[in-house]
């Protein structure tokens, strides 16, 4: 084992366990064996057997849990990996991976404070910091998605609204939306800090300053407005603590702004560190959710430069550069990593995607066929292949898969389609009711004028 020869160890304990079968330890090193060999999945079951003979053995629990979240099964991982950091809460190996499983299920609110912990024990972890912010913005996302769920056009859904278009440097459209959330909760707390940060972005800072005197002079009531004072007093955790539970859009609001802080500052802890991989790819997730496909590209390649090959990275950056149409760099990323991963019908969709802009259109709908066939409930692979076949003059046998795809087209582009592949095999009443039906669409979906575009303007605080 110390010598990395995994599979000579494996044969080994393989024969103590024949020896010994009811010896946990024989078990537990046979699941080692194979996990760090990288035979994960086949680990399992010696472990869990390890487990079944032994129940304290926290070894085996932890490399338990860290077998099942490395073949994707993160639900499963959670309950020895937890046993583990109760059992031992300096465990930072289980703790991470703990941490890992439960931002992948979504359990935010419980991944931040495995991460805080993390973050106090390693201080100069990059990984630590990159996943608590993840962590901070997902608890942000979820209360946003119930405050909409509440009211998707209220007056804290502008609020929030506001505070992307600041970031996105949309400062007219934000500075409307705050006017008018004001004018709707004249008395809600922080709005004027939130108008001066506005004021200040777009280099307006004597404006700023008068509104950021009334936000110090603004004293709320905080025996009505706990939630709204701890925000204001920098007490973020205490915000999260107090509206864990929330359902009331007031404390979803607040929950919300305060993850959203807590997020930044800790991508800031994670800017002050040494440049890092995690670094340069939460930079590219700030680009990507800016809609800057080619920024995050960049980024990515930044992040490539400290860890090159590495496939989760060259995935990601396919992506950035498939988002960003420059198919004539995403195409031999693609076409490397579909070699490491020939079955992968995501891959296959997006290698041929780019061999269609490069007019591969044989070796395209090829590569379609199978993604199609591979995943039938995948839209994308089913609008691809129909795509690919109006492109290679197989009209006939695109429509089915245009079909399919039809629900869920937003843009209307698959009704263009399919428009086509109806008039080219004789269908033109069909046809025509499509390409309605796909201008209605596409208009729909264009870009719009941001409310009050024209002629708005951000004016000086009201005396």
């Amino acid at each position: 084992m110390e010598g990395s020869r995994f599979g000579d160890a494996e044969a080994i304990y393989q024969k103590l366990v024949g020896l010994t079968p009811t010896d946990p330890i024989a078990h537990m090193q046979l699941g080692m064996a194979r996990a760090m060999g990288g035979r994960t999945a086949e680990a399992i079951a010696p472990l869990r057997e390890a487990i079944r003979l032994r129940p304290d053995l926290l070894p085996a629990k932890l490399f338990l849990g860290i077998s099942l979240l490395e073949i994707g099964r993160p639900r499963d991982a959670v309950a020895p990996l937890r046993q583990v950091v109760q059992a031992d809460k300096e465990n930072a190996n289980a703790r991470q991976a703990l941490a890992e499983a439960l931002l992948a299920l979504e359990q935010f609110a419980d991944a931040s404070e495995q991460l805080k912990a993390l973050s106090a024990a390693q201080p100069e972890s990059p990984q630590v910091w990159a996943a608590l912010g993840r962590s901070y913005e997902g608890i942000a996302r979820q209360a946003f998605a119930r405050l909409q769920t509440l009211d998707v056009d209220s007056p804290y859904v502008w609020l929030l609204a506001a505070d992307v278009l600041t970031i996105e440097e949309k400062y007219p459209q934000a500075f409307s939306l705050i006017k008018k959330a004001q004018t709707a909760l004249p008395t809600l707390p922080g709005v004027h800090h939130t108008l001066a940060r506005v004021y200040t972005a777009s280099g307006h800072a004597d404006w700023a300053a008068v509104e950021q005197k009334r936000a110090s002079d603004e004293q709320p009531p905080c025996q009505t407005v706990p939630v709204a004072c701890a925000y204001l007093a920098g007490n973020l955790e205490d915000v999260l603590t107090r509206t864990a539970t929330a359902a009331q859009a007031t404390a979803l609001y607040w929950r919300a702004r305060a993850a959203n802080d807590l997020a930044a500052q800790s991508f800031d802890r994670l800017e002050k560190l040494p440049p890092s991989v995690e670094r340069y790819v939460v930079r590219a997730g700030i680009a990507r959710d800016q809609g800057q496909p080619l920024e995050a590209a960049t980024q990515l390649r930044e992040a490539l430069a400290l860890a090159p090959a590495d496939p989760g990275l060259e995935r990601e950056l396919a992506g950035a550069l498939y988002a960003a149409r420059d198919f004539a760099a995403a195409l031999p990323l693609l076409e490397k990593l579909h070699a490491m991963v020939p079955d992968a019908p995501d891959l296959q969709v997006a290698l041929g995607e780019a061999l269609l802009q490069a007019q591969q259109v044989d070796r395209a709908v090829d590569l379609l066929r199978k993604a199609a066939a591979a995943d039938p409930s995948m839209v994308q692979a089913q609008a691809s292949l129909g795509r690919a076949l109006v492109q290679a003059g197989q009209f006939g046998e695109a429509i089915p898969y245009l079909e399919k795809a039809l629900a869920t087209d937003a843009d209307g582009s698959v009704h263009y389609q399919l428009a086509q592949a109806m008039q080219r095999t004789g269908k033109p009443d069909r046809a025509k009711v499509l390409l309605a039906e796909y201008q209605k669409r596409s208009q729909a979906t264009a870009p719009a004028a941001p409310a009050g575009a024209e002629g708005s303007a951000i004016t000086p605080p009201v005396p």
